[in-house]
């Protein structure tokens, strides 16, 4: 009997760990974004090619040390990809960052909760082919091996 509660409580602590590690899905042709000066950006402007979407906050200490592979990804791959970075923290905070670093790519605000979208931690990043089908996602820092290889 013991043996039994045992199995019970391992298969459900299994399932919640796997659960807690999978992102949500999400349909980027639903997202609202806005520039960092507040103007909604159109899916068409973003959606065309592929397309890597990374939700992160300037407070994430594993989301700053993968921008700067994300930064290079985008060098590297230039216009056959889109490569957008997401946060829901104020636009001027956002800019101020993007400023602050010369990053290049589109940083945007969503602005919805990330929670509201079921994002309950960040990093999390979802790369879509052209046609804007979810590829895959992945719950965790990305160094710029897992990104190149994810984006090809």
């Amino acid at each position: 009997m013991l043996f039994v509660a045992l199995l019970v409580a391992a298969v459900f602590f299994i399932e919640r760990k796997i659960k807690h590690n999978t992102p949500p899905t999400i349909h980027a042709m639903g997202l609202v974004l806005q520039d960092l000066n507040g103007k909604e950006i159109p899916f068409s402007q973003i959606g065309n090619k592929p397309m890597v979407l990374n939700f992160w906050g300037t407070w994430c200490g594993p989301c700053l040390q993968e921008i700067p592979g994300f930064e290079l990804a985008g060098k590297q791959f230039g216009d056959k990809v889109n490569i957008v970075m997401i946060s829901d923290e104020a636009p001027e905070k956002l800019a101020a960052f993007r400023e602050k670093n010369n990053y290049q790519l589109l940083y945007v605000h969503s602005p919805k909760p990330l929670t509201d979208l079921g994002i309950t931690s960040v990093p999390v990043t979802y790369f879509y082919n052209a046609a804007g089908k979810l590829v895959t996602a992945k719950k965790s820092a990305l160094n710029e091996n897992e990104l190149a290889a994810a984006i090809w």
